[in-house]
């Protein structure tokens, strides 16, 4: 298998409320890429709109987050149908609940920002990619041998998108961005020590 990707709790509670509290005003001026002062970034950000301030780092987070997450969606939405144990079943209903509206934020922040995003999906963001065999065999199985296969795959597409989000914060300039950043880190952090948990029990 690739080693490569995203019960209830306070951080996924976060985790869904995280496109309302990512509009909050970022500052009372803003920047621009190389960090001069731009009148009406806090009237765009009061607005609810995503702020311009953004250089290359951010453009090449989203770039390569948004196809990211949506490598994950197909892979929950199997889980839908083929799954068999009711906390792989649960886990790939949150992880798509989660990860939904933070590709819709990503998409905004392009909008935004006039830049094209990947229509294709990824398995990765940061490291090789899932091969098309691997999800051929994913998508083969069901039942037992289908939680087992989806937490092998699942765990290692969650740790590919910490990288990229740790350098976003690092390096990248957009509040909002940075933000998405270090929720990604939080709640796939968690979703990994609760599925390597899971295969324990399978």
């Amino acid at each position: 298998m690739h080693k490569n990707l995203i019960g209830t709790r306070p951080t996924r509670a976060a985790v869904l409320a995280l496109s309302a509290a990512l509009t909050l005003t970022v500052s009372a001026c803003g920047q621009d890429s190389t960090g001069s002062s731009r009148p009406g970034a806090d009237s765009a950000s009061e607005a609810g709109e995503i702020s311009e301030t953004k250089n290359k780092t951010d453009v090449a987070f989203i770039q390569g987050m948004t196809p990211h997450h949506q490598g994950a969606i197909v892979m929950t939405d199997l889980a839908a149908d083929r799954a068999e144990n009711p906390k792989v079943k649960a886990l790939a209903k949150r992880i798509s609940a989660a990860q939904d509206p933070e590709i819709a934020l990503m998409k905004q922040m392009a909008q935004t920002w006039g830049v094209e995003l990947s229509d294709g999906m990824s398995m990765s963001a940061g490291g090789g990619p899932m091969t098309m065999m691997d999800m051929s065999a994913l998508e083969s199985k069901s039942g037992p041998a289908f939680d087992k296969a989806f937490l092998e795959e699942m765990i290692p597409h969650h740790e590919n998108a910490l990288p990229s989000s740790r350098t976003e914060i690092e390096q990248g300039a957009n509040p909002e961005a940075k933000a998405l950043a270090q929720n990604i880190i939080d709640s796939q952090t968690a979703e990994i020590a609760e599925m390597k948990q899971l295969l324990t029990e399978l």
